[in-house]
């Protein structure tokens, strides 16, 4: 059975008329799984992206709970979330759960990583062979696609291919996509810039650098297993619409 079973399985209870606190242990779900062929990864990377600060002033304000779904339930979010932390938390243990909550800086791959969660391996490496925008230049208003070249030397962990735009008059912007048991080969990630101006990103007439990052682990953290391992610039122009 794959974890796509498992999501729809926990989709039905979420629909159901069930309350939460029915949901004590989630590890009732996994007796048949095949742990050799699903992956709660990203899934694990997202819950903690959404609820990280949620948690944080929880347990600031409540203290610890004695079960898992005392502490889910009182998440503000909807009832697949709250499944879905019922889950993490059971795989995880409660003890160990609060801990990195309260511990360790809010880092959704490094948390997911402590919980054994998700794959840890800084053998691999990669990198960034070009950034490429299309089209080169453009007045504003054109929508510029940016093309990420990158090659990885074997299958990674946990890693991130990322792209930042740094702007002449206005704050930048960030894409990125993970990277999660990826294989070994060459790849090429794509974002697309929407650049009609606004009153808080004119988009004024000039070259705008985009950096491409590929990481192990989330870039520029200073958790374990979180390194840069190649960077590479591109760019491309804004030219002054005709009058």
């Amino acid at each position: 059975m794959k974890l796509l079973v498992l999501v729809f399985a926990l989709l039905a209870v979420a629909s159901a008329e069930f309350t939460l606190t029915q949901i004590t242990q989630v590890s009732d779900y996994l007796d048949d799984i095949d742990t050799e062929n699903w992956d709660l990864c990203p899934t694990c990377i997202s819950f903690f992206d959404t609820v990280t600060q949620a948690l944080i002033k929880i347990i600031g304000q409540v203290g610890v709970p004695t079960v898992c779904s005392e502490l889910c339930n009182l998440l503000p979010f909807g009832k697949l979330i709250k499944v879905v932390c019922n889950l993490i938390c059971d795989i995880a243990g409660l003890e160990e759960f609060v801990k990195i909550i309260r511990e360790i800086d809010p880092d959704s791959v490094y948390y997911c990583q402590r919980l054994h969660i998700c794959p840890v391996d800084d053998s691999w490496n990669g990198t960034v062979k070009s950034v490429v925008v299309d089209p080169p230049t453009g007045p504003a208003g054109t929508t510029f696609a940016i093309n990420v070249t990158y090659t990885l030397s074997k299958k990674t962990s946990v890693g991130i291919i990322l792209n930042r735009v740094v702007c002449p008059a206005q704050s930048g912007y960030e894409g990125s996509e993970f990277l999660i048991r990826k294989p070994a080969g060459t790849y090429i990630a794509s974002w697309t810039l929407e650049t009609e101006p606004t009153e808080k990103a004119p988009f004024v007439s000039g070259e705008y650098f985009v950096k491409g990052e590929l990481c192990n682990g989330e870039c520029r953290n200073r958790h374990p297993h979180s390194k840069v391992l190649s960077e590479k610039w591109g760019s491309f122009n804004i030219t002054e619409i005709p009058r």
